[in-house]
């Protein structure tokens, strides 16, 4: 049994198959416009106008039809899609891996002359006791290496040393007040 719908579909099924064996390049635009109708937008230039409809674009040049693209509308629509839904997932993974990367590597902190990234302050949360030990460990070896390059270039003469008295008694100071706070922290 057929029902009213299926049968204007079948019939618009026809007309359309029809018309689209008799739309052909090097036919007049006169014709074309006569078979397929009013465009739903027209793009004019001096000599080359491109006509579209819903399932067809044409372009004519001079009168005559050079080029006809038959369209897949509810395609090309699946194929934006899929090609927006790429894009979004690129830019995902661009900002994953950028996170990935902030926090793989080192930033240190904002100096005082510089303002905090957000604009506001940021509580920086005090080392570990075994963190500070093991820096004082550091810097405090830092300081005897300066102390010891000193002694080491006495034998040379005074214009050719690169560690100053002045540099000296600073890294001996700093020696002593790490020994100091390490004792403290030790307890």
């Amino acid at each position: 049994r057929c029902s009213a719908p299926w049968f204007i579909l079948l019939a618009m099924f026809t007309l359309t198959s029809a018309a689209q064996s008799q739309i052909h390049e090097g036919m007049r635009l006169a014709d074309l416009l006569a078979i397929h109708g009013r465009p739903d937008s027209i793009a004019e230039g001096p000599r080359k106008a491109i006509y579209r409809w819903y399932d067809l674009e044409a372009t004519a040049v001079s009168g005559v039809v050079t080029q006809c693209k038959f369209r897949n509308p509810e395609m090309e629509r699946a194929n934006e899609v899929a090609r927006m839904r790429a894009v979004s997932e690129r830019q995902q993974q661009a900002q994953a891996q950028q996170q990935a990367s902030q926090t793989t590597y080192y930033s240190p902190p904002p100096t005082p002359q510089s303002p905090p990234p957000t604009g506001g302050y940021i509580p920086q949360a005090l080392p570990s006791k075994e963190e500070r030990i093991a820096e004082i460990k550091i810097q405090r070896d830092r300081a005897k290496r300066v102390k010891d390059l000193y002694f080491d270039e006495w034998t040379k003469p005074e214009r050719m040393r690169t560690i100053s008295p002045a540099q000296r008694d600073l890294a001996v100071a700093t020696i002593d007040r790490l020994e100091a706070e390490l004792a403290v922290l030790q307890k």
